[in-house]
């Protein structure tokens, strides 16, 4: 949760639903493991096994899906206001998920400057997601909310227009390269 009650949550549907228009727009067949405010849970269990049964059943689609990449979207949070921009992260279990997670890295820095030392990282153990992917796979940091000019800008439709359009000129540039 950012500063004055903004959920990530709220911030990462409103930016994959319009990255969800851009790749349909450009023919691309999208899966999207929500396409509202639900879960993909079982709702009789408490919050740690709704949060469980939520990331099972999100591995189940992203592995029965046969897509061609999975594309996750978050916002950043630190104790210290002062880190922004974007980041990338990628899973180490398939060799393409690195040139994906560069393409949308520096599709982001070039469309959202200011210039930033943010580099893709591989994804540690704890990204249940990306540790279970075998396809390309990338976890999109999209701003830090604990940085309130960021947050500002996530807020703003346009600037997640911007962002979702970033990650899509990124995601076409790796695709048509390979």
């Amino acid at each position: 949760m950012g500063s004055a009650g903004v959920l990530e949550k709220d911030l990462n549907l409103a930016i994959a639903q319009k990255l969800q228009q851009f790749l349909e727009q450009g023919g691309t067949n999208v899966i999207v493991t929500r396409s509202d405010d639900n879960g993909i849970y079982d709702v009789s269990g408490n919050i740690r096994s709704k949060k469980n049964s939520d990331l099972k059943n999100r591995e189940k689609l992203m592995k029965e899906s046969s897509a061609d990449a999975f594309v996750s979207v978050h916002m950043n949070k630190f104790p210290d206001g002062q880190y922004s921009g974007p980041q990338v992260f990628f899973s180490g279990n398939n060799e393409k998920s690195e040139g994906l997670a560069k393409q949308v890295q520096s599709a982001l820095i070039e469309a959202l400057a200011p210039p930033s030392s943010r580099e893709v990282k591989k994804a540690d153990g704890s990204i249940y997601l990306l540790k279970q992917a075998k396809l390309p796979a990338i976890l999109v940091e999209c701003g830090f909310l604990s940085n309130e000019e960021e947050q500002k800008k996530l807020l703003d439709d346009s600037y997640q227009k911007q962002v979702a359009w970033a990650i899509y000129c990124g995601i076409l540039k790796y695709f048509n390269e390979e």
